[in-house]
């Protein structure tokens, strides 16, 4: 008889337990792992911007793009410096 005893007041607290938990969940705190890293990133999300580049990198992009990339508009080709290519200077 006491063995049936047993199992039932370990029946009844698992209920009562069981019951507790689901009135905790009512309250708003989110039931599961998921819910909580779901409400982190709807938090996140509503204060993300871009990344904006720092003064040293904004500089080193301007002189990047200034000194290395193709220049645009009109500009002069002057040929290379094989003969016949152009101006040169000098005897010989």
């Amino acid at each position: 008889m006491a063995p049936r005893c047993f199992l039932a007041a370990i029946l009844a607290a698992g209920v009562l337990t069981a019951s507790t938990e689901a009135a905790a969940r009512t309250d708003g705190e989110p039931a599961t792992r998921a819910e909580v890293i779901a409400e982190q990133q709807a938090a996140k999300a509503e204060t993300a911007a871009p990344e904006q580049p720092s003064a040293i990198e904004a500089v080193v992009r301007r002189a990047q793009s200034v000194l290395m990339d193709q220049p645009g508009g009109f500009y002069p080709i002057v040929d290379s410096v094989r003969g016949g290519g152009g101006f040169a200077v000098g005897g010989g």
